[in-house]
C-alpha cells in the first residue's frame, strides 16, 4: 500500500495497526497538507457486505459526532476494492497500554480520565448512538493527557422511544454488559457498565471477571459478584467505590440512568474525596442478593444468546476482530483462533464452524443441567420466597419464619394500603434462596394516598417509569422553552411536587425544548473546507449540512454556496445547507509561464494537482519557466503531475586577477580553460618588459560563461603598429 493515492489526495505513508479485519495506516493528505490515519478494510472481507456495512457504519456514526473526547472522522471512500475510513492521527498509547505498564492508574488521574470518556459517550448519547464497545483498547491517551474514544464500528443509532433486540452479541467479552452477554435489549446503560468495568481496570489493574474462555467471562457478567475496587485498592476512596459499583449493577434498571448522572457524581468526587453517592438502600440490596438474578433453565434456552443460538455467539465473538481495530491495536485472546480460521478456505471454514456450534451446543446444555440443579430448588437449602405483598408485617414474618427465612423492613413508601401491608418485595415470589436468608420489603405507611414524588430533570421515559411504580398514569404533555433545563428533560407537573394523589391518577408533566431559539449571523464560509466551515459555524451555534456537490476549479469539499447566505440571521441550532466542491472530473491547464515559480506551483495544487520542478541552465533569469508538462491547454485528471521546467540562470566564471603581466600564451590558455572565447591583439609599449605579455584585458571579474574576452600582448615599436589578431588560436 505504501505509495498509494486514495481519494486523489491520501498518500499512504507506512503501516501502524492490523486488527483482525482491517488494517491502519498513517497517510498524508496533499489537499490540507497534514497527516492523517487510514483504517482499510482487508481485501479478503471487500466481498462480504456485512462487514463492508459495519465498516461504513463507524464512519458514520463517529462523523456524526463533535467532541475533542472522540477521534474525528474526516473521509470515508471506496477507490477500486478498497473500502477505506479517513481518520485524525492520534500520538499516543492506548489505555490498555498504560494500565499495562503502570499495573493500575493512579486514583486521581483515574477519575481524570473517567470523566474524559463520559463526556465522549454524553456526545454519543445526546446524538442517540450507542457505542456497545468501551474498552481499553478502543480508547487513545495523547502526550497531554487528552482521551480520545475511538472505533464506533458496531456503534447503533437510537432514540428515546427505541430500544435494540438483537440475536448476535456485539462487544468484548471482558467488558460487555449483562444484557449483551444474553443478547438481551440494549440501550445507553450498556456503555455505562463497560465504562464502569473500565474504571474498575484502571484502579485495580484487572477486569473483575476474567476465565480461559469468552463463554465463561460472559456467564460470570450475568452471574458473579464483583469484588469491591477498595478491597483490592486501599488507596481507593468509598465514595469512588460506590461509582463503580454503581454504574456496573448487573441490573441496568439500577445503574446510573443516564451518563449525565454518572458524570455529575465523577466530579463530585474528584473536588472531594469524601463525597458519597445517593443511593437507595433498598435498590442497593436488590442488587447485591445474587439470589435475585436467576438464570434457570428456561431462560438459558429462551433468553440467552449463547445457548439458543450458539452459532450466533460464535459469530458474534468473531465479529469482535473487527471492533479491535481500534486505532492501533488489537485485542482478546479469544479472537486469534477466529481470525485464523476465517482466512481459510470457504469449505474449511464451513467445517470449522460446524464443529464449534457443536461444541456449543453441548455446552449449552451442560450448562442448561447445570443452572437447572442450581436454581430448581435440589439443594435441600434452597427454599422458594413465597407471596407475602398485601400481607400485614406481621403475617408476613410468620409466613417466612415457617420456611426458615428473616423478614426486614428495608423502607416505607405511601400507599393506600394499611399501615405495615407489605407492598414488594426482595427477592421477589418464586425466587430461590439459602435458608436463613433475608426478605427485605418495603412496607405501606398508612397514608390517605400517595405523595407524588419529583420528576423533574428526568427525560420522558425515564418519568413514565416513575409514574407507573406510584401507579400513576400520564396525563397531558406538553412542551416549552427553558434556559436552564435541557431539551427532552421534566420543567414542572401538574400536581406539584408532595401532592397526594390515588392510584390511577393522571399527571401532567411539561418537557423542555432547550433554550430558546436565538438569531445569530451566518458567518463567512465560502471557500473554507467542510471541516472548517463545520467548526465555524459550531462556533456561531448553528449545524453544517452538505445538500449537494458541484464541479468546480476549488478542491474538492470546499464550500461553494450556502443556504441561509452569509450575513443573514438564522435560529441558533438550525441547519445551514451548503454544496461542496467536488473538484473536476478533467482540468484543463494554463499557461504557467506567465508567473513566478511560486506561484505557479500554487495555482497546480489548488486543482487538486501535483507540481514537480525541473531546473535548466539558460539566460533566461533564474525561476523563470521555461515550458511545462503537460502543455498548455491540455487536460489532466485530478491528483496527476504537472511538471515545470525552470531556469536555474547562466553559468559564471571570474577572469583571475593577475592576467595582466602573464604571458600570452599562457593567458590564453588559462582563459580557454574557463570556457571563455579568447581573442588576442598587440599594443605598442616602450616597456621592454612587457614584451609578449598581457598589458590589458578588456574584462574583469565575474563574466558569463562562453562570452568573449580580448587580451592585448606588449610588443615593441619595430615591430609595426598593425595589430595581430588570432581567435581560438
Amino acid at each position: 500500500m505504501k505509495g498509494t493515492i486514495l481519494g486523489t489526495r491520501y498518500e499512504v505513508i507506512e503501516k501502524i495497526g492490523e486488527g483482525g479485519m482491517s488494517e491502519v495506516y498513517k497517510a498524508k493528505c496533499h489537499l490540507l497538507n497534514r497527516f492523517v490515519a487510514i483504517k482499510i478494510l482487508k481485501k479478503e472481507f471487500a466481498r462480504d457486505k456485512e462487514f463492508v456495512e459495519k465498516f461504513k457504519r463507524e464512519a458514520a456514526s463517529s462523523a456524526a459526532l463533535n467532541c475533542n473526547n472522540i477521534i474525528n472522522i474526516y473521509d470515508v471512500g471506496t477507490q477500486d476494492d478498497i473500502n477505506y475510513i479517513v481518520m485524525e492521527l492520534v500520538t499516543g498509547k492506548t489505555l490498555k497500554d498504560i494500565i499495562k505498564e503502570n499495573n493500575r492508574i493512579e486514583i486521581g488521574r483515574a477519575i481524570d480520565y473517567s470523566i474524559q470518556i463520559a463526556k465522549a459517550l454524553e456526545c454519543a448519547h445526546k446524538n442517540n448512538i450507542i457505542h456497545r464497545d468501551i474498552k481499553p483498547q478502543n480508547i487513545m491517551v495523547t502526550e497531554d493527557g487528552t482521551i480520545k474514544v475511538a472505533d464506533f464500528g458496531i456503534a447503533k443509532a437510537t432514540d428515546y422511544n427505541t430500544i435494540i433486540n438483537t440475536t448476535k452479541i456485539m462487544g468484548s467479552a471482558h467488558y460487555f454488559s449483562p444484557e449483551q452477554a444474553k443478547g438481551s435489549f440494549v440501550d445507553f446503560r450498556t456503555d455505562i457498565y463497560s465504562l464502569g468495568i473500565v474504571m474498575y481496570e484502571m484502579l485495580v489493574g484487572k477486569v473483575p471477571y476474567d476465565a480461559d474462555t469468552a463463554v465463561s467471562v460472559a456467564l460470570k457478567h450475568i452471574q458473579e459478584t464483583p469484588k469491591e475496587p477498595m478491597e483490592l485498592n486501599p488507596a481507593v476512596y468509598k465514595g469512588l467505590n460506590d461509582i463503580v459499583l454503581k454504574a456496573m449493577e448487573k441490573d441496568a434498571a439500577n445503574r446510573y440512568s443516564t451518563i449525565h448522572e454518572l458524570l455529575a457524581d465523577l466530579n463530585e468526587i474528584k473536588g472531594n474525596p469524601y463525597y458519597q453517592i445517593k443511593k437507595s438502600n433498598f435498590e442497593d440490596d436488590f442488587t447485591r442478593v445474587m439470589d435475585a438474578v436467576e438464570v434457570d433453565d428456561n431462560t438459558m434456552i429462551k433468553d440467552s444468546t449463547m445457548i439458543r443460538d450458539g452459532m450466533n455467539f460464535k459469530k458474534a465473538l468473531h465479529d469482535d476482530e473487527y471492533e479491535d481495530d481500534d486505532e492501533y491495536e488489537d485485542d482478546d485472546e479469544y479472537e486469534d483462533d477466529d481470525n485464523v480460521g476465517h482466512k481459510k478456505g470457504k469449505k474449511k471454514k464451513i467445517g470449522f464452524w460446524a464443529i464449534i456450534a457443536a461444541m456449543v451446543v453441548v455446552i449449552g446444555v451442560s450448562l442448561a443441567v447445570l443452572f437447572n440443579m442450581m436454581g430448581t430448588g435440589s439443594s435441600k437449602n434452597q427454599i422458594e420466597v413465597p407471596k407475602i405483598e398485601g400481607l400485614s408485617k406481621d403475617d408476613a414474618t410468620k409466613k417466612l419464619e415457617e420456611l426458615g427465612l428473616v423478614l426486614e423492613v428495608a423502607g416505607e413508601e405511601d400507599s393506600t394500603e394499611p399501615k405495615d401491608t407489605i407492598i414488594r418485595s426482595n427477592p421477589k415470589e418464586g425466587y430461590k434462596v439459602k435458608k436463613g436468608s433475608k426478605v427485605k420489603v418495603i412496607v405501606s405507611n398508612g397514608g390517605e394516598g400517595i405523595t407524588l414524588k419529583d420528576f423533574s430533570k428526568m427525560t420522558l421515559e425515564e418519568a413514565k417509569k416513575a409514574l407507573k411504580d406510584q401507579e400513576l398514569e400520564l396525563g397531558q404533555v406538553s412542551e416549552a422553552s427553558d434556559d436552564n433545563i435541557e431539551e427532552g428533560k421534566i420543567i414542572s407537573q401538574n400536581p406539584k411536587v408532595g401532592t397526594k394523589v390515588k392510584k390511577g391518577d393522571k399527571i401532567s408533566l411539561v418537557v423542555s425544548k432547550g433554550k430558546e431559539s436565538k438569531e445569530v449571523e451566518v458567518p463567512d464560509i465560502i471557500g473554507l473546507s467542510k471541516e472548517d466551515a463545520t467548526k465555524k459555524l459550531s462556533d456561531a451555534k448553528l449545524v453544517l449540512e452538505v445538500e449537494s456537490e458541484e464541479e468546480s476549479d476549488k478542491p474538492q469539499g470546499t464550500v461553494l454556496k450556502c443556504n441561509p447566505t452569509v450575513g443573514a440571521k438564522a435560529k441558533q441550532d438550525s441547519r445551514i445547507r451548503v454544496v461542496l466542491s467536488k473538484g473536476r472530473q478533467f482540468i484543463t491547464l494554463d499557461d504557467f509561464s506567465k508567473y513566478s515559480q511560486s506561484a505557479a506551483a500554487d495555482k497546480i495544487e489548488q486543482l487538486g494537482l501535483k507540481c514537480k520542478i525541473e531546473e535548466q541552465e539558460s539566460d533566461k533569469p533564474k525561476g523563470t519557466i521555461i515550458s511545462q508538462n503537460p502543455a498548455p491547454g491540455k487536460t489532466v485528471k485530478p491528483g496527476e503531475t504537472v511538471t515545470l521546467t525552470v531556469s536555474k540562470g547562466q553559468e559564471t566564471v571570474n577572469i583571475p586577477g593577475n592576467i595582466v603581466r602573464m604571458d600570452g600564451k599562457e593567458a590564453y590558455d588559462k582563459l580557454k580553460s574557463l570556457g571563455l572565447n579568447v581573442v588576442q591583439d598587440t599594443r605598442i609599449t616602450t616597456d621592454s618588459t612587457l614584451y609578449g605579455k598581457v598589458i590589458e584585458c578588456s574584462a574583469s571579474g565575474s563574466v558569463p560563461k562562453g562570452s568573449t574576452v580580448t587580451i592585448y600582448i606588449g610588443v615593441s615599436g619595430n615591430q609595426g603598429e598593425k595589430p595581430n589578431q588570432e581567435e581560438n588560436r
